[in-house]
């Protein structure tokens, strides 16, 4: 069975770019211990940088080195000495942020971000932040590494270790259209406060944009014949964050910067074949909860009991029609 550990690592004071080098240089710490202490054992890794915090992601097959990962992570701070290192990590982020690798859709998507915070996903591609000879650096990483939040997978049961507070983002929307040439671009903002409202975040995007016969494929792609549309979910501080962008006309544009843009009511029946294709999808591509964790370890509490999929299925059966209607049917009109 898989097991895993996530590391997570929420924005502060620090900028994105400073976040980014953090990720790089507590990664190549982190694979040259667990290379040292557990060779040749199979262990994979991932480590991503967002707008808002770092994950890094270990996955083994063999639950007892659980407690030699876990000493390792403890153990991971930075001094003097690691300068040589962090150089070289800032030399390999300037030639990655030499090239932006994102397609020009992903450019208008990420511009809904923009919507309902004051996060870009042009502050990866900045080397502002990158003084490492800044007498502060190892300071500021090693103050980063002090609001750790870690989540553990072993044998099919999760927990948690740290919660993950971060500054909150009240005075933005938490919900927003926009239109960006010929795209409706918009973004729902969702505080991740308890396991319902994950669940309930991740199905509210479910049903937007992630089956043929979505809310979005039904009442745009089809009915007008358009072409594109797609949805990114990303974790924003504690927030659920969901971002979509359409592909339309100059003639829908025109209707909708007229009368403003708003999904149709959709019936009991549509919610409940969605609810039931949610579950399902949740056990076919989830069932190690994986993505379900990922955003958990951003959230701003600790679950008390174990997390397993059979408690998701739970939460999943209790989602209400209303709830679901509360977060789609609304009326947004451009300034």
């Amino acid at each position: 069975m898989i097991n895993y550990i996530y590391c997570n690592f929420l924005k502060k004071k620090n900028t994105t770019s400073t976040m980014h080098l953090f990720e790089h240089c507590y990664y190549a710490k982190l694979l040259k211990e667990i290379n040292q202490k557990l060779p040749n054992e199979g262990i994979m890794f991932d480590a991503s940088t967002s707008p808002s915090s770092v994950l890094i992601e270990i996955y083994f097959s063999n639950e007892k080195y659980e407690k030699t990962i876990l000493n390792i992570i403890e153990e991971i701070k930075f001094t003097s000495n690691d300068y040589d290192e962090i150089l070289k990590e800032t030399n390999k982020i300037l030639h990655e942020i030499s090239t932006m690798d994102l397609s020009e859709e992903d450019k208008i998507l990420y511009k809904s971000l923009e919507l309902i915070s004051n996060e870009s996903i042009y502050s990866l591609y900045n080397s502002d932040g990158f003084d490492y000879l800044k007498d502060n650096i190892i300071d500021s990483f090693n103050k980063i590494i002090e609001s750790i939040s870690i989540l553990l997978y072993i044998c099919g049961n999760c927990t948690k270790k740290g919660i993950a507070l971060s500054k909150e983002l009240n005075d933005f929307d938490k919900t927003a259209f926009d239109i960006y040439e010929n795209h409706i671009i918009g973004a729902v903002r969702r505080e991740m406060d308890n396991i319902y409202n994950i669940v309930l975040s991740m199905f509210v995007s479910f049903l937007y944009a992630k089956t043929e016969n979505s809310i979005i494929q039904e009442q745009l792609i089809k009915k007008f014949g358009l072409y594109l549309a797609y949805s990114l979910d990303i974790p924003l501080y504690n927030d659920y964050c969901i971002m979509f962008l359409i592909e339309t006309n100059e003639k829908n544009l025109e209707r909708y910067k007229r009368d403003g843009f708003k999904f149709s009511n959709f019936t009991f029946e549509f919610f409940e074949k969605h609810k039931k294709a949610f579950a399902t999808s949740m056990l076919l591509l989830d069932p190690q909860l994986r993505e379900f964790n990922k955003f958990y370890v951003h959230a701003s509490f600790v679950h008390n009991d174990i997390i397993t999929i059979d408690l998701l299925m739970n939460y999943i059966e209790k989602i209400e029609y209303s709830d679901v209607k509360d977060i789609t049917e609304r009326r947004y009109l451009y300034a």
